[in-house]
């Protein structure tokens, strides 16, 4: 039998040669494996990215560490923990003339200690009597200032007269009928402050405690039990929802839940939302969704001008980088600007350290009167911790007034291009929730559907 070098070295191809081939083959294999491996890991990561549903919008997001939740407590500021509500970090959600809270999950102590502080909000029939009293007595001042002087300063006086007096009579029935109304703790709470009502329950899903406050749409019965039927109003027409649930039926979603309108829209409501991606912690989200106005279509500076967080994104520290771009949501036309930071330096070793890295907004004013055009704005802010900043040369000047952010404490932002990247795929993929409209006929499609106040 024939040697293999023997055998193919009629061919040219020795021994070694053959090596060399296999190896190569193997090297090749290795490379295409390795490309494989690359283009797995980019299809897994792409694929990671999630729908999350806020108003009647759809945003798609990296995985979040953390989306926006009100503290368990009277309170409707919508944080990021170990955040706080810092300018440009914070939330609120209005649902018509409702302001809703939907806070981080509780324990079984919550609710009762939400309850507490909302009855604190009633005012004693104490002090009710001391305003009552006051109140009479600057009526009985305007009565006389009203008889006195020039026609037109009788005219005024009576102007005030008739306000005082219209504040004495919501005085009155306040007294009356302010008070905690009977609720079953299982199912919830109420109170009622003259005119005005505030209720909420405690969800068994994810013990998260819901809060409304808002005027009385009824005023049956004249008593604090009013704010019970408001209650019951509320949980017809409000659901509480996991974020990684995306409704089908028509409807307005909050953080946490989710408004029905089966009978079409019949609220105007905003949102403003942070959040915070698990990969990236330092990069902090707000998206914000209202009604246009007819302000915006009147004068297009006021876009940039109201829309932008201006300690974020205007910030004094000194900018490396400053951009600006057009952009499309919804088919709308906007701007998007972005700016990059550094340390401010009076002298060479006397330096404020940035509170950013970089921050991007992008923003829309939307259609006045169009439920499916609203005002929209994208912010994203790389904040930087306290460590990371310190590190930041040149800094020996550390008793700079610098915000505290412990929930950053070891992380630090991506950089600038990667940030960007992120902010403009989110940016990208903002589209109308499939079924969040009913079903256009005349007179009700979000086109043709007036906003109600």
């Amino acid at each position: 039998m024939l040697s293999m070098g023997r055998n193919l070295s009629g061919y040219g191809i020795t021994a070694a040669g053959i090596q060399i081939l296999v190896l190569s083959l193997l090297a090749g294999c290795s490379k295409a494996n390795t490309l494989a491996e690359k283009l797995s890991s980019e299809k897994k990561n792409s694929s990671d990215w999630q729908a999350m549903c806020l108003g009647h919008l759809l945003l798609d997001t990296p995985p979040l560490k953390e989306l926006g939740a009100t503290p368990v407590r009277y309170d409707f500021v919508y944080q990021i923990k170990g955040i706080g509500g810092e300018e440009g970090t914070w939330g609120e959600l209005r649902y018509g003339k409702l302001k809703v809270a939907e806070s981080v999950p509780g324990n079984s102590d919550s609710l009762s200690n939400v309850r507490n502080s909302a009855r604190h909000e009633v005012i004693s029939q104490e002090k009710y009597l001391k305003l009552i009293s006051a109140k009479q007595a600057q009526i009985q001042s305007w009565s006389r200032r009203a008889t006195e002087g020039s026609p037109d300063e009788k005219q005024a006086a009576k102007s005030v007269l008739s306000d005082k007096k219209r504040e004495l009579d919501e005085l009155t029935h306040a007294s009356v009928v302010s008070g905690g109304a009977d609720i079953d703790p299982r199912d919830g709470f109420g109170v009622r402050i003259g005119s005005d009502f505030i209720v909420g329950f405690q969800s068994e899903e994810d013990n998260r405690i819901r809060i409304f406050e808002g005027p009385f749409t009824t005023s049956v019965p004249e008593s604090p039990e009013a704010a019970s039927e408001e209650l019951r109003k509320i949980r017809r027409s409000y659901q509480p929802r996991s974020p990684s649930v995306i409704p089908a039926s028509s409807g307005y979603c909050t953080a946490y839940g989710f408004f029905s309108e089966e009978q079409g829209i019949g609220q105007q409501a905003s949102i403003r939302m942070p959040f915070q991606l698990k990969e990236y912690p330092n990069l902090l989200f707000y998206f914000d969704s209202s009604p246009s106005e007819d302000e915006f279509q009147r004068n297009p500076q006021i876009v940039r001008q109201r829309g932008k967080n201006r300690k974020m994104l205007d910030s004094d520290d000194s900018k490396i980088r400053s951009e600006t771009a057009s952009v499309q949501i919804l088919g709308m036309p906007g701007r998007m600007s972005s700016q990059e930071y550094e340390p401010m330096c009076i002298t060479k070793n006397d330096c404020q350290p940035p509170a950013l890295a970089y921050a991007i907004e992008a923003e829309v004013s939307g259609v006045p009167g169009r439920a499916d055009r609203p005002h929209l704005v994208l912010h994203m802010s790389a904040i930087l911790s306290d460590e990371h900043k310190l590190k930041l040369p040149p800094l020996e000047n550390t008793a700079s007034d610098k915000l505290d952010y412990p929930a950053l404490r070891g992380h630090i932002p991506p950089p600038y291009h990667v940030g960007k990247e992120i902010f403009q795929k989110v940016l990208n993929s903002i589209r109308i929730r499939p079924g969040a409209f009913v079903a256009k006929t005349s007179g009700n499609s979000p086109k043709a559907q007036a906003l109600k106040d």
